[in-house]
């Protein structure tokens, strides 16, 4: 009888570990203004930090992160009149000197650059997405080494972002 019962308590504890434990979830759901973000479970809310002002937000893992840049359409559109997704990130990456290339992603639009944080290389793969109030700018990032193997995990969270008018 013993036997079974250690049987027993290895299937339940394979069983918890595998489809009951919380922590073993892949993502979570992230809500900022207008935003719905699916991020990894391991990435946390990093916006208390100090490095986190002037961000919408901030949520990050080690070394790899993602954050979101948002501003006012009206303000933009006193400006530039007939600014949309494409005209907005051409204008980011010009007003902040970056060495990029402005793209489509079937809807979405992207770009990437690199830039250097306490003596790191950075890359940054950034998506636009525009509501009836905003233009957002989330940009996800981790050292330039390992951006190859983090690319198309940022991509598929940049394409899975919904924008959700109030």
């Amino acid at each position: 009888m013993t036997k079974v019962v250690k049987v027993l308590c290895a299937v339940l504890a394979l069983c918890l570990l595998f489809c009951g434990c919380e922590a073993m979830k892949k993502e979570q759901a992230v809500t900022c203004g207008e935003l719905s973000l699916l991020l990894p479970a391991s990435y946390v809310d990093l916006s208390d930090q100090d490095y986190a002002a002037g961000f919408s937000f901030v949520y990050g893992f080690e070394n790899e992160a993602v954050l979101a840049i948002k501003e006012s359409r009206a303000a933009l559109e006193a400006y530039y009149p007939h600014i949309n997704g494409e005209k907005y990130a051409q204008l980011f990456v010009e007003t902040n000197n970056l060495v990029s290339q402005v793209g489509k992603a079937g809807n979405l639009v992207t770009f990437t650059y690199t830039a250097t944080a306490d003596n790191t290389d950075l890359t940054y793969l950034c998506g636009v997405f525009m509501s009836s109030e905003n233009f957002w700018c989330v940009q996800f990032y981790c050292p330039t080494e390992n951006f190859a193997d983090n690319r198309q995990k940022f991509m598929d969270c940049l394409q899975r972002i919904q924008v959700q008018e109030h």
